[in-house]
């Protein structure tokens, strides 16, 4: 029986090698007790996101669906998170992108900073494949407090998918990011496919790129900001 589970385990590994098309969709689990009003994590219903990656090229979104009312209430608690954006990473020019609608036009913002991440020995189980734990720790200025404020990401990874890739542009990882939690907000995969009977295309749609701190600049000026 070992054996036979070890031979399976190794098909699988291949399979994921040999083939690098995959699906992947996440469920949003919110654990901030002010919005839940519980220690529970609630899940948010009918709001689920998808990656997809054709070899070193991945696009992550959220799954539209315009017949539901449940997506519709909870759009502003997705936005907060960056959830309403696109985001896309070329590993072979090793740069990111998120996609912005905003005001009719397309922004596209750039970013080739290396994230890196501190990783741990911690490990659990995600859609039955086993996952380790990693971290980002960075600070932002706030100017109203006139302090930084630090704050983490916490990623979790599984080598048994080697792709190098993730949800909201996070990636460089030793395996696919099954579990991604941000600001009391988690991302979690349900469904894992190995595409083999299609191509999945991904485009990078036209637009004007600029790096982050342009866009906030731009926003700055649209709103009359100081």
């Amino acid at each position: 029986m070992k054996l036979i589970n070890l031979l399976f385990f190794l098909i699988i590994c291949f399979k994921i090698n040999s083939q690098k098309q995959l699906e992947i969709t996440y469920d949003h689990f919110i654990s901030n007790e002010k919005i839940t009003k519980s220690k529970t994590p609630k899940q948010l219903k009918d709001v689920n996101y998808k990656l997809i990656i054709n070899n070193n090229l991945s696009k992550f979104s959220l799954i539209e669906k315009m017949e539901s009312s449940d997506q519709k209430r909870n759009r502003r608690v997705i936005a907060a998170i960056g959830g309403t954006e696109i985001f896309y990473i070329d590993i072979e020019n090793k740069r990111k992108i998120r996609e912005i609608h905003f005001d009719e036009k397309i922004f596209k913002i750039v970013d080739t900073k290396k994230q890196n991440f501190k990783l741990t020995k911690e490990t659990k189980f995600i859609s039955n494949y086993k996952c380790y734990k990693a971290i980002i720790y960075d600070s932002i200025f706030i100017k109203e407090l006139n302090r930084f404020h630090n704050y983490s990401y916490i990623a979790w990874y599984s080598p048994e998918i080697p792709v190098n890739h993730g949800p909201f542009g996070f990636s460089g990882l030793p395996g696919l990011i099954l579990e991604f939690e941000r600001f009391g907000h988690h991302i979690v995969a349900n469904k894992i496919l190995i595409v083999k009977d299609k191509e999945l295309n991904i485009t990078i749609p036209d637009g004007k790129e600029m790096t982050l701190v342009d866009y906030k600049n731009l926003m700055k000026k649209y709103f009359k900001m100081e």
